[in-house]
């Protein structure tokens, strides 16, 4: 179940993020911006830890539901939608 969470958790981020700047960055460079914009969170820093040294964790796992709903409830409080699209270079 963790590897799931943490594959949900970065999809989410990765996602959020693109929302705020319409292009992509490192997982690293999209979680301090995060942490920047909601402040300091456990499940983020577990996240980073947990990539680096992986082991099973419920408690991760647990975390991670708040986490998202957080993550996906401020992006769209801070993002108007439909966005325009950006024209294609040609």
């Amino acid at each position: 179940m963790t590897k799931y969470a943490m594959g949900v958790l970065k999809s989410s981020i990765h996602s959020c993020f693109f929302c705020y700047e319409l292009r992509r960055k490192s997982l690293e460079e999209e979680i301090s911006f995060f942490e920047r914009r909601l402040g300091s969170n456990r499940t983020l820093i577990q996240l980073r830890a947990l990539r680096r040294e992986y082991r099973n964790s419920f408690t991760f796992v647990v975390r991670c539901i708040p986490t998202l709903v957080r993550l996906h409830w401020r992006t769209s409080i801070d993002n108007r939608f439909p966005r325009k699209a950006h024209s294609l270079p040609g």
